[in-house]
């Protein structure tokens, strides 16, 4: 899966915008960078850990002439991946997909309520359109 694969499957997931999946997966990113640049790590249950190595200085060989170079240290990135996610790889733990994320709608009037409802929904929703009008007016309040 790359980038733009996975800010699909968040925005279909999530109920997103691509572009507001992609801000957020960029966010994501930076903060990880950021954290490990200032010597941090950062820890997310479930799926593992971020850090930080450093490898020490080492001799190594060019392997086009076998000329020996000098390798200088550095710090490098690391990822150890947590309990759960070896366990879902590994087949002990059933996996389970993110569930879409479904937004309530906000009914806004009981008229349109009627207008778009069957006609048993008709009935009822008559019967409390002054209680749906009053519940409307105080929401709009707040």
């Amino acid at each position: 899966m790359n980038k733009s694969q996975l800010i699909e499957v968040i925005s279909n997931n999530a109920d997103i915008t691509k572009v507001d999946a992609g801000i957020a997966i960029d966010t994501f990113i930076k903060a990880i960078t950021g954290a490990l640049k200032s010597g941090d790590s950062v820890t997310l249950i479930g799926l593992g850990s971020f850090s930080t190595v450093k490898r020490a200085a080492r001799v190594g060989r060019n392997p086009k002439t076998g000329k020996e170079i000098k390798i200088p240290s550095k710090v490098v990135p690391k990822f150890k991946s947590g309990k759960a996610l070896k366990e879902i790889i590994a087949g002990k733990v059933k996996f389970k997909p993110a569930a879409k994320v479904v937004k309530a709608k906000v009914v806004t009037s009981a008229k349109k309520v009627v207008k778009t409802t069957k006609p048993a929904v008709k009935k009822a929703v008559s019967v409390t359109k002054p209680a749906v009008k009053k519940a409307v007016k105080v929401t709009k309040k707040k």
